[in-house]
């Protein structure tokens, strides 16, 4: 999960984007077909090709319990 510091309306904040590998682990899906899925939600979202895709557009998007998915990551950058 990687965090990038990004102006917010109360200062500044960090937003984690996940990353390909996580979508694959946490799903228990090919890498491939997490590149894709991931490549579906820009597209839905509008964001540019290269964008990153925040854990809380991820767990909205495919309705997953945030509290759970965050605890999840951790346990898998550790």
């Amino acid at each position: 999960m990687k965090e990038k510091a990004t102006s917010g309306s109360s200062g500044f904040y960090k937003a984690s984007f996940i990353e390909t590998w996580q979508v694959s682990l946490l799903l228990g899906m090919h890498i491939r077909n997490a590149q894709e899925m991931l490549k579906n939600m820009r597209r839905e979202l509008k964001k540019p090709k290269n964008a990153g895709i925040t854990v809380n557009e991820f767990c909205a998007k495919r309705k997953l319990p945030l509290k759970e998915t965050l605890k999840a990551l951790e346990h898998m950058s550790s």
